[in-house]
């Protein structure tokens, strides 16, 4: 529905803009631990195979040497490369780990500021009185300015059902303090119809362009 009322939602707009850096930030680490996870996998991959190969060939040196084809330094030297392999694969599995739960502390953190950040939006939605149906505004009773509160509840303005026709105009000053609230007034309008019209309110503010004051009129 259209908007009737907004109170000033300044402030809450600028902890909306912090907000979404921090939440543009923190995605931006997500998809920077999810890059690392997948750099340890594959060195992960690389080292496995490099130790598959440093197995198959320890196997073959030791099968040489069995057969005093190899000396056994080479021996030595290629169940060292072997060792330092395996040793090697170790960490790096440790690492991807590390990744993972790298990458759900950002995810965690992520969720945190979202959540934050869809608790403010809708702060900034209650900010809004929105019309809940079709109707007419008989009256505004605040000011842009001045101080509402919630509790107790201060009235910002009344409505009344579109099955009723607003009349507005101006009566003379000297006429004016004998208008009152819920008068009945008769109007012709400009195509001949003559109506009855009860009176919602009088403006006490004396209009400059025609020396009057405005009346509020409700035709049922």
């Amino acid at each position: 529905g259209d908007v009737l009322f907004r109170i000033d939602t300044e402030e809450l707009g600028r902890e909306r803009a912090v907000l979404t850096a921090k939440l543009a930030e923190a995605e931006s680490l997500v998809v920077e631990a999810q890059s690392r996870i997948e750099e340890a996998k594959a060195k992960v991959a690389s080292l496995a195979a490099d130790l598959d190969y440093a197995e198959y060939n320890e196997g073959r040196i030791k099968r040489l040497s069995e057969e005093s084809s190899a000396a056994e330094n080479e021996l030595r030297q290629v169940s060292t490369v072997r060792r330092s392999l395996a040793n090697t694969l170790k960490q790096a599995e440790a690492s991807v780990d590390v990744a993972k739960d790298t990458l759900e502390a950002k995810r965690a953190t992520v969720a945190v500021i979202a959540s934050q950040l869809a608790e403010l939006e809708g702060r900034i939605a209650d900010a809004e009185v929105r019309a809940p149906f079709d109707c007419t505004i008989e009256a505004t009773l605040k000011d842009t300015g001045d101080w509402v509160t919630r509790n107790p509840a201060t009235d910002v303005l009344t409505v009344s059902s579109n099955s009723y026709r607003l009349l507005m105009f101006t009566v003379p000053d000297r006429y004016y303090q004998g208008v009152k609230d819920v008068s009945v007034v008769k109007a012709q309008l400009p195509a001949g119809e003559e109506i009855e019209a009860t009176v919602l309110a009088v403006s006490n503010v004396l209009m400059a362009d025609s020396k009057g004051c405005l009346l509020r009129n409700l035709i049922p």
